[in-house]
């Protein structure tokens, strides 16, 4: 069993919109971007290397990831309203992660593998006006600071599925 640890991660809203960055102890490390209000079009750069989410079309619920203008992946639901991340590597070997909602009176995210290993926990903080996220991260040797952007956007597609209804 994976023991949880502390860190110092937090996803904080930005605007109004739905902007967000992704601090480590007090420092930005990036900050996710919409284009505006209704496209769901986000962008941000982790590393130089350009990271753009748009959304397949309005029907579909997909959203494509790119990196660099490459499509790497997307982001989809199922009837569960789990979310799921599809992401392909420079070799395109595809890895799938799952978040979904844990908590049963309070909205908690866990993100795990396709296998079911928790890799990362992200517990809203919840004032009336934003909708912010601590993180903890189960996997050390885990790219966490890409998969964290795609599971905050995830996130709040969750909180836009369940509030229409």
């Amino acid at each position: 069993m994976q023991t949880l640890e502390k860190t110092d991660f937090k996803i904080e809203n930005t605007s109004l919109k739905g902007d967000f960055k992704l601090t480590e102890k007090g420092r930005k490390i990036l900050e996710l971007k919409y284009k505006n209000w209704y496209s769901g079009v986000a962008e941000t750069y982790l590393d130089r290397e350009k990271i753009q989410l748009k959304p397949k079309n309005w029907w579909s619920g997909k959203i494509d990831i790119f990196k660099n203008s490459k499509r790497i992946g997307e982001i989809s639901h199922n009837s569960k309203l789990h979310l799921n991340i599809s992401l392909e590597n420079e070799d395109r070997i595809e890895k799938i992660y799952i978040l979904k909602n844990t908590g049963n009176w309070k909205i908690k995210f866990e993100l795990s593998s396709e296998s079911g290993e928790k890799l990362m926990i992200l517990t809203p903080t919840n004032t009336w006006k934003k909708l912010n996220f601590d993180v903890q991260v189960l996997d050390k040797n885990l790219h966490a600071e890409e998969l964290m952007i795609y599971s905050a956007y995830a996130c709040k597609l969750y909180y836009a599925y369940v509030s229409a209804g």
